[in-house]
């Protein structure tokens, strides 16, 4: 299929601003890179492999053919093995996401960079459970008690993105005459809803701004 055809039609704008601050930040991806939670694509980002040395893929699920089968809150590597860690979409299924962000400091070298995200405003996707949201006040908390600099810290979508992402996904649900209808009235409608969320007077407006959709973090270990 398409990249341009899959984007819009079927990704999240959730995935599609995680894959676009995935790319962004892509340069943090070099050396000895740990992907936690990897093991199944979901958007259109893929780890460019030239600027590594190792890419190992973790995962608790087997049957999808992890390099490792692991759970984030007992990591099966020694302290300070690798350059950089993804951890995307993952803490929401964590039991115990403190727990698992102490272990991957601990498998992180000096200086090396954590790729972090976790939703908010989104549905519940057991994969294969679903436990919290964290919000961005637990999530500073946890770094700053674990003596982690934060080097990026994004709100992703808010209120009007949230509800594009909403109508997107229900519309997914409907039969398939309804939806090709729907791909041609209510999308644009979604794309829309979604783009007002670029502009300042939602971003600095006190009442629109607390609806994240999600939160995109580097963090830096000291």
């Amino acid at each position: 299929m398409n990249d341009l055809i899959k984007k819009y039609l079927f990704l999240s704008f959730r995935r599609r601003a995680l894959d676009y601050e995935l790319n962004k930040y892509s340069k943090y991806f070099k050396g000895q890179v740990l992907d936690i939670g990897g093991a199944r694509q979901r958007g259109l980002f893929k780890i460019d492999k030239k600027h590594l040395s190792k890419l190992v893929i973790c995962d608790i699920d087997k049957n999808k053919k992890p390099d490792v089968i692991a759970d984030v809150e007992k990591l099966p590597f020694k302290n300070s093995a690798f350059d950089a860690i993804r951890a995307t979409e993952l803490f929401e299924h964590v039991n115990q996401p403190f727990t698992g962000i102490k272990e991957c400091i601990r498998v992180l070298k000096k200086s090396g960079v954590i790729i972090l995200s976790t939703p908010f405003f989104y549905r519940i996707h057991a994969d294969p459970e679903d436990y919290q949201r964290l919000t961005e006040y637990k999530i500073k908390k946890i770094l700053k008690s674990l003596k982690c600099g934060i080097v990026v810290f994004k709100k992703q979508g808010f209120m009007f993105t949230v509800f594009a992402d909403f109508l997107k996904g229900w519309m997914q649900t409907w039969p398939w005459i309804l939806r090709y209808c729907g791909y041609i009235f209510v999308l644009p409608a979604c794309e829309l809803l979604a783009y007002l969320d670029q502009f300042n007077f939602v971003k600095k407006n006190n009442y629109l701004e607390k609806y994240p959709e999600g939160y995109f973090l580097v963090i830096k270990k000291y």
